[in-house]
């Protein structure tokens, strides 16, 4: 009887690759623009007529990009604490 071509087995996970979740850059990179924007803008502001007041709006979308940024930030690493309690 011929064996059929079976695929040979992968090496198993270590822990490593199994706590590091593939993907999820996007969101890092995104509230890291995000961040460095709304610093960008509240400084550009200072020098917008009347100089030396930011703008309520202005405030209140950095107020925005920051509850953003710490969200996905907060949002990683809790993912990542549980995953490596997890694997204990």
């Amino acid at each position: 009887m011929k064996r059929v071509n079976q695929p040979t087995p992968k090496p198993s996970q270590t822990k490593e690759q199994k706590a590091s979740p593939k993907g999820g850059g996007l969101e890092g990179a995104t509230a890291s623009f995000l961040l460095a924007f709304g610093c960008i803008l509240a400084t550009i502001s200072l020098f917008m007529p009347p100089e030396g007041e930011i703008d309520g709006s202005v405030l209140m979308l950095f107020a925005q990009i920051l509850v953003y940024a710490g969200s996905i930030f907060g949002v990683k690493i809790y993912i990542k604490d549980l995953i490596k309690r997890a694997n204990k």
